[in-house]
């Protein structure tokens, strides 16, 4: 075989496509050559932040891992995505799995924009096609109103038996390509032929083309298997003749590569042909250490498959970064300097209908999908896997306000209530993915951010033993480096639940008792209370203890097992005002209620502290409740009980639960159609 006749790449060359002169060393250092055109380009691709996270790597590092299958026991693995890209159960399915439940997070500016209005429709629009949904996040803000966001986490669940592993191996097994599009049927078909597969034993070897296209998971599966791979360019059908040779290799697509084993080369052939889909024979394994790309005779690249891999070979940049002077300034608030209103019902009603907080229902009903989000009326969603006696139960959380007054704090509140929400229904928490939005890398105010939501959702990861996957970080290289930049950080979980454990938080029956678990704080930090209602941007995150955390969700597992309480619904957004309400509004049942006299009552009713679950519990179980509470270590106060329909608190009437309902239900839809 003769080397290519392609020119040496040059440093201008390389500056051109985004590498920087210290990575164009590193890349010399690496071959002990120079590059050619082909591979300069396949670098910068492979090490651009994108696909290498080389600004993110070194600190996301420090996250308990787990492998991207989560192992749910009996069989059953799930496969967890976030990006914002609408890549997402395009991603699941590819991997084998069979997408079941997905939630989307949009963070839009001031709804009373007419632009904001219009990019509600556009991206709603645009969602139509990803089911099965069973959930939707929407939060307002105003520095959204340039760069509308959509985070959109997929789970998946797969027979473990069935999976075929992401790596390379075998000296002489070839290498296939399946190219195709996104169509339904087409998913449809290469379900069928990944069944096949698996009872044919032919292939050892799978991976996706959507993290850099063939080479991206060549590189993965050759470093993976501890073999090289070879790859003949010639082979590849591409449907852009325009492209250059690394970027057909570098290109995202559908499809999958496999490695079949040496001799059922015809098999595999023969499935696909069933299959009606397009598979070409493009290369082979061999006993080296490298992706190697050939056309004919000639070779175009020799690259280490390791140094193409996010987080082996790959790139870390060490960024400076700084706590802002704003940090410090909101720790100043005191509570004290806000007057409590002499209506703490307007408060009520306005938080009802603050579009942050109000029901998403209209949003749903843009949305088509095959689980009706809020079917499951629990503080997660619930997702049957047939034929077992277990239950998917999914969560998102996002909270940009908590997040961009204290980074730490707030991601560990967010990470905290994905996990609690899981545990109100029911389930055990297994593990996370993000989807992590920040500003310039290069601004080290913006950069600790980033840096301080690793060490908050670390520290909880940590403490509640529950792993990560892979997840997105991505900085707005385009953002002022001088502009204060508002994050969107978005935490997914996945937990599983027997599903005679499943719980909904809706007040079942008029007379039972309600309790409130957990330490009520005077806090009014970072609320929707006090950044609408009274219209101060600046306070600490609200009150976040993550040993009594920790304890109150084992508490919380453990009550919904003993069956002693009938709803369980946790405290966030709105306070205890608005978790009342909600457990109110599905059987239309209201509360009489008693605030603490040792708590402001506007900070008891809509603060946001974390910690606090709100549980019910039928009279007939009472004594045994409160036995099991004596001897846990969560604080509980009995807070009053379920009424036939009024909202009642500290004797005074807040009207009706079914006006609250058709307040809280329909606020959203009003002002966007408006």
């Amino acid at each position: 075989m003769k080397k290519t006749t392609q020119q040496e790449a040059t440093i201008e060359q390389a500056k051109k496509i985004g590498l920087t002169q210290d990575e164009f060393e590193k890349i010399k250092t690496i071959l002990r050559r120079t590059p050619n055109s082909t591979e300069i380009g396949i670098y910068s691709v492979m090490w651009s932040d994108h696909y290498s996270n080389k600004n993110s790597i070194q600190w996301l590092q420090q996250l308990p891992r787990v492998d991207e299958t989560i192992d749910f026991g009996e069989g059953l693995g799930c496969t967890i995505k976030f990006e914002k890209n609408g890549k997402i159960n395009k991603e699941v399915f590819w991997e084998g799995t069979t997408p079941v439940a997905q939630i989307n997070a949009f963070y839009f500016g001031n709804i009373e924009e007419k632009n904001t209005k219009q990019d509600i429709k556009s991206t709603i629009k645009g969602i139509k096609d990803h089911i099965p949904i069973v959930g939707n996040k929407v939060f307002f803000n105003n520095s959204y109103n340039s760069n509308p966001t959509v985070h959109e986490f997929s789970a998946g669940i797969v027979d473990t038996s069935k999976m075929i592993p992401v790596k390379a191996t075998g000296v002489g097994n070839s290498v296939f390509i399946v190219q195709m599009d996104n169509s339904s049927k087409q998913k449809e078909s290469l379900s069928n032929a990944i069944d096949e597969l698996v009872q044919s034993d032919a292939v050892v070897g799978l991976n996706n083309l959507s993290r850099g296209g063939i080479i991206g998971s060549a590189s993965e599966m050759s470093f993976s298997g501890s073999f090289g791979i070879e790859l003949s360019i010639d082979k590849v059908i591409s449907q852009q003749k325009s492209l250059k040779t690394f970027e057909i290799l570098t290109s995202d697509s559908n499809g999958l590569l496999l490695i079949v084993k040496n001799g059922k080369e015809q098999v595999v052939k023969d499935i696909f042909k069933k299959a009606g889909l397009n598979l070409q024979e493009i290369g082979a394994v061999n006993d080296g250490e490298n992706v190697r790309c050939i056309d004919g005779n000639s070779l175009l690249v020799d690259l280490p498959s390791k140094s193409l891999v996010r987080g082996h070979g790959t790139p870390q940049a060490e960024k400076e970064f700084k706590e802002p002077s704003y940090y410090q300034e909101l720790k100043e608030f005191e509570i004290e300097s806000i007057i409590q209103p002499e209506d703490l019902k307007e408060i009520a009603i306005f938080l009802l209908k603050h579009q942050n907080i109000a029901s998403k229902k209209w949003v749903d009903e843009q949305i088509n999908s095959t689980i009706k989000p809020g079917k499951m009326n629990s503080d997660a969603s619930v997702v049957n896997i047939e034929g077992t006696k277990k239950a998917l139960v999914v969560s998102l959380d996002s909270n940009p306000r908590y997040v961009n007054t204290d980074p730490q704090k707030g991601a560990a509140i967010t990470l905290a209530q994905a996990a609690r929400n899981i545990i109100c229904s029911g389930g055990t928490p297994k593990a996370i993915s993000y989807n992590l939005n920040f500003g310039n890398s290069n601004n080290p105010e913006h950069y600790w951010q980033f840096v301080e939501v690793i060490k908050g959702m670390t520290e909880v990861c940590s403490k509640m033993n529950t792993s990560v996957t892979v997840g997105n970080v991505s900085f707005d290289e385009g953002a002022s480096k001088d502009k204060l930049y508002t994050s969107a950080p978005s935490i997914g979980m996945v937990g599983v639940s027997e599903k005679e454990n499943v719980m909904s938080l809706d007040f079942k029956y008029k007379g039972d008792l309600i309790f409130i678990l957990g330490e009520n704080i005077e806090d009014i930090g970072s609320s929707e209370y006090l950044a609408s209602y009274h219209n101060i941007k600046k306070s600490p995150a609200p009150h976040f203890d993550l040993a009594k955390e920790v304890n109150l969700q084992e508490t919380v597992k453990q009550l919904i097992q003993t069956k002693y309480v009938n709803a369980v619904h946790s405290v966030s957004e709105g306070g205890i005002f608005m978790a009342l309400a909600e457990m109110g509004m599905a059987n239309e049942l209201g509360f009489d209620i008693v605030t603490d006299a040792e708590v402001r009552e506007d900070a008891f009713l809509y603060g946001e502290a974390s910690g606090r679950v709100i549980a019910t519990v039928s009279e007939d179980f009472e004594d045994e409740f409160i036995e099991f509470m004596m001897n846990s270590k969560t604080q509980f106060t009995l807070l009053g009980h379920v009424t036939k329909g009024k909202m009642v608190v500290d004797d005074e009437h807040y009207g009706f639960i079914k006006e609250a309902k058709d307040i809280y239900e329909n606020a959203l839809g009003l002002y966007i159609e408006k």
